[in-house]
Formats: C-alpha cells, sequence, structure tokens
C-alpha cells in the first residue's frame, strides 16, 4: 500500500490571496514509512501544473525523504519518526537544519522548511 502525505496549500493569509490568479504556492512532503518496509516512492506526482517525485527510506537509524519539484512551491519536508525514537541530527541538502516536531494522528512529524526552489530536496533525520 502507498502510504504518505502531500498537502498543497493556497498562499494567503485566509488561504488565497486576495486580488490574485488562484495558484498553489506551499507544498508539505511528509512521507510514512510502513513497519516492515524499507522504502516507498512515488514518482510524477500531478499536483496543478507541476509535479513531484518522492522517495522514503529507513535504513537503521537513519531516515531520508527525497523530493524533487518541477515548480517553485514554499516546501515543507519531513518523516514521520518510527514510534519511541528520538531526533539525533537533521540536516537537509547537507546542511544542519533547524526542525520541529508535531504530532499528529500519524504520529510525530518531524518538518524542516526545504526552501522555495527548483529541484532536488533531501531531508536526512538520525534517530536514537
Amino acid at each position: 500500500t502507498r502510504r504518505g502525505l502531500l498537502r498543497p496549500c493556497e498562499g494567503g493569509p485566509h488561504g488565497r490571496d486576495r486580488g490574485r490568479p488562484h495558484r498553489w504556492t506551499e507544498l508539505s512532503v511528509v512521507p510514512q514509512i510502513p513497519t516492515g518496509q524499507r522504502r516507498v516512492a512515488g514518482s510524477h506526482i500531478r499536483l496543478g501544473a507541476g509535479a513531484v517525485n518522492v522517495s522514503a527510506s529507513r535504513i537503521g537509524k537513519v531516515l531520508r525523504t527525497v523530493v524533487r519539484q518541477n515548480k517553485r512551491w514554499s516546501l515543507t519536508i519531513g518523516v514521520i519518526l518510527p514510534q519511541g525514537k528520538k531526533v539525533s541530527r537533521v540536516r537537509i541538502d547537507g546542511h544542519r537544519a533547524h526542525f520541529r516536531v508535531v504530532s499528529t494522528a500519524r504520529g510525530r512529524e518531524v518538518l524542516v522548511n526545504g526552501g522555495r526552489g527548483l529541484g532536488l530536496s533531501r531531508l536526512v533525520v538520525r534517530v536514537k
């Protein structure tokens, strides 16, 4: 089965930019790797006029999420922590990253600002 989450969000303080054409400006990618699986992926996931490729893996104590986007969405990239695990280190594109942990119905999400550029974003979360 496929599990994960892509949340496109309209910009503006009330959801939609007033006086501007309708367009998606923000994207959250927070995959959930099911117990017993090491990797999940989806390719050419269409979002309006754009698309993303997403892969997530869990190998030992390292969780990875990789997103390739072809539009300039403001990206939030994350991963669901395995139950009982805590964050040891977080890096985005090879650099230390500020992160937040949010409790949701799916579990505890580690979330990082992935920037607003085109191309590839790589999140690596080490747990303990």
